[in-house]
Formats: C-alpha cells, structure tokens, sequence
C-alpha cells in the first residue's frame, strides 16, 4: 500500500473508532487528521481518544453479554422441547407395552 492509500486508511480508520461508524464520504474529522497528519497528538487530543476508545470498549462488552445471554434464552426452549420428546416417547412406550 502507498503512503496516500496508507493516510486514506489511517484516516478511515480513526473516524470509525470517534464516531462509532464506518465513513462513506470525508467528514470534518477527517480533514482535521489529514491536516495534522504527521504531527504527535496533544495530551487532550489523546485522552479524548482514549476516553472514546474506552466508551467504545464498554458499549461492546454490554451487547457482548446481551448477545450471550440472548442465546442463553434460545438454548432454553430447545432443551424443554427435547425433554418433553423424550417423555412422549416414554409415554407412549408405556401405553404401547
């Protein structure tokens, strides 16, 4: 990759982590990085960043564990299902003896 293709996708890459979304088009946050782009990020730059990142982190982990626990509640049914199948089968096995 060329340096202006490696920029375009540092550039991209640093407006989905700040606004939570992929960027079809420049946004204003990515010609602010472009423009500076080559110089070391400020202190309030990078706790900003930081902070963001953090945000980011916890709101994954959240639906991470929403996701868990949907799936959870998917595997409940399924298992009541099989036992009640098997108590049939017994059921009608004993009826049928």
């Amino acid at each position: 990759m060329h340096a202006q293709g490696a920029n375009h996708y540092a550039i991209g890459l640093v407006t989905a982590v700040l606004t939570g979304r992929p960027s079809a088009s420049p946004a204003p946050l990515t010609y602010a990085v472009r423009r500076s782009s080559g110089r070391p990020l400020d202190r309030s730059g990078a706790a900003g960043l930081g902070a963001r990142v953090d945000e980011l982190t916890a709101g994954n982990q959240c639906r991470q564990s929403a996701l868990e626990q949907a799936r959870a509640r998917d595997g409940e049914p399924a298992g009541r299902l099989r036992e009640a199948r098997h108590d049939l089968v017994g059921a009608l096995t004993s009826i049928r003896g």
